[in-house]
């Protein structure tokens, strides 16, 4: 099932921040602070014209540091199905 999540948008979890590390190719020991997102909806996902761009990833950190880092928009909300 996929769940919704909405980015808090503090500062706290601009990637520029000293509390968020920025993913790389190793195992994240820290991440993005816990509450730089939040579950908006259970069992349901973005509508398809609201998805800009769809990643595969290892899990739901992973998925919220994609959009945190994300370049080419804005981010503000993951669908994540686990």
């Amino acid at each position: 099932a996929y769940d919704v999540y909405i980015e808090s948008r503090t500062d706290k979890c601009l990637p520029t921040s000293p509390l968020f590390q920025a993913p790389s190719n190793h195992l994240h020991n820290q991440g993005i602070p816990i509450d730089c997102f939040y579950r908006l909806m259970s069992g349901k996902r973005l509508a398809k014209n609201h998805v800009l761009k769809a990643v595969s990833v290892n899990n739901l950190q992973d998925c919220q540091e994609a959009c945190i880092s994300e370049k080419g928009f804005i981010c503000r909300a993951i669908s994540y199905r686990s």
